[in-house]
């Protein structure tokens, strides 16, 4: 029987050692490499930063599909320029065997000067948007012209007969 292992970071947003990191990134993420628990209770995320820096508050909320948590700097918060801060993650529990992470997860990233003021655009869809799918246009009622009736119409050149 293989011993259950306890449930470890596979990976940090911004990633460790990040430089220049937009001033209104407001989240910090981390996912794990199974199922976890909220962290909440004796479990932690923090984001910290060294003085004269105030340490940004926020909330975690935890996407149990995506097995991801994230840290959402309090609304309004941006981070401070060409500043250090240390992301730390104690306590997530496993679902499946309930063990902690073995020790706390910690990596650094560091901000630049500026705000990102990049537009975000749509780059993909799923489904994928197609003109099937597309509303139709408008409908329009038609108009007859009045030089547009039977009566006015040319004769063919041969006659119609209707077959049987």
């Amino acid at each position: 029987m293989i011993p259950p292992v306890a449930p470890t970071v596979t990976a940090g947003t911004p990633v460790a050692k990040a430089a220049g990191v937009a001033l209104n990134n407001a989240l910090i993420s981390a996912a794990f490499s199974e199922p976890t628990a909220a962290i909440t209770g004796s479990a932690s995320f923090t984001v910290s930063c060294a003085a004269p820096c105030t340490s940004p508050s926020g909330t975690v909320s935890f996407d149990a599909t995506r097995r991801v948590a994230t840290f959402a700097m309090a609304g309004g918060a941006s981070l401070s320029p060409s500043t250090t801060y240390t992301a730390t993650i104690t306590g997530a529990r496993s679902l499946a065997t309930g063990l902690a992470l073995a020790t706390p997860y910690v990596w650094q990233f560091r901000t630049g000067l500026l705000a990102d003021t990049t537009r975000p655009r749509v780059v993909l869809t799923v489904p994928a948007t197609t003109p099937s799918l597309a509303r139709p246009p408008a409908r329009r009622p038609m108009r007859r012209s009045p030089r547009c009736s039977p009566k006015t119409w040319p004769r063919p050149a041969f006659p119609l007969e209707r077959s049987a």
